[in-house]
């Protein structure tokens, strides 16, 4: 997971920027390097066909993001340059000029090569994104058809879609039952997890020979189900759980006798 402020960092280094000028700052503020990053994520984005942020960016993509970004960086320091402002160069060591008489000149400016400098490490690098670009595509496809093998399913809680890895049934919880005249109240602990699709209250009068399905529900914080207008006569309810890999489970029989 990449982060904004190291990438800037190393991008810093990269072009001589690192080190801060005689007011204490470096020659372009971090609001620069932000929109240089932006257009290297859209660049790589592109490439990949995807749209990764940031904070969400593949580990592999990293270097191919810090390559574009030091990319733009490297024509926004050659075309400073081309203005005739040819300071904007890397750390020179002096170069002494001898002249007539004795005397010497020092100069560490580089004349029109600076800004030649800056779009010739541009076209290296360039080639070098290029170079691993294809890498990168390979190794991200790789990891897409690994993910693709995992089963997805949806929260019913938040509506996002992870990767599925319970393959049992959920252990269904044990019931209780009660009967108020005509009506028999079922209640039990709810599962809080993801990965249930639904509870399910079965009645039946035969051990489950035949019965009906008198209660369905999504919602995995569902606790209670009141079963109305029963008819008298001895009763047997279950809890049916269903998980997201249609797997079921169900509690233990409870029985009541309505009056």
């Amino acid at each position: 997971m990449a982060d904004v402020a190291s990438v800037i960092l190393r991008v810093r280094r990269r072009i001589h920027d690192a080190t801060f000028n005689q007011e204490g700052l470096p020659h372009y503020s971090d609001e620069v390097y932000r929109d240089a990053l932006n257009r290297a994520l859209d660049r790589v984005n592109l490439a990949l066909s995807s749209n990764h942020t940031i904070a969400m960016l593949p580990t592999r993509a990293e270097y191919l993001v810090e390559l574009r970004t030091t990319i733009e960086m490297c024509f926004i320091r050659g075309g400073e340059g081309t203005t005739g402002d040819v300071t904007d160069v890397p750390e020179l060591p002096p170069q002494a000029l001898t002249l007539p008489g004795g005397f010497t000149q020092s100069n560490q400016q580089m004349s029109y090569e600076g800004p030649r400098f800056w779009l010739r490490l541009a076209e290296r690098l360039e080639q070098e994104y290029r170079d691993i670009l294809d890498d990168v595509l390979e190794a991200l496809s790789a990891g897409s058809a690994i993910t693709m093998g995992v089963m997805q399913r949806m929260s019913h809680r938040t509506r996002r879609s992870m990767s599925y890895f319970y393959d049992k049934p959920l252990d269904a919880p044990d019931i209780s039952v009660s009967a108020s005249g005509n009506n028999v109240v079922v209640g039990w602990n709810p599962l809080l997890t993801e990965f249930l699709e639904t509870y399910r209250v079965e009645r039946s009068q035969d051990d489950f020979v035949t019965f009906t399905e008198v209660f369905l529900t999504h919602n995995n914080q569902d606790k209670l189900f009141v079963d109305t207008a029963v008819p008298v006569g001895n009763y047997k309810y279950r809890l049916r759980v269903v998980n997201t890999n249609d797997l079921s489970s169900y509690s233990p029989v409870a029985q009541v006798t309505v009056q």
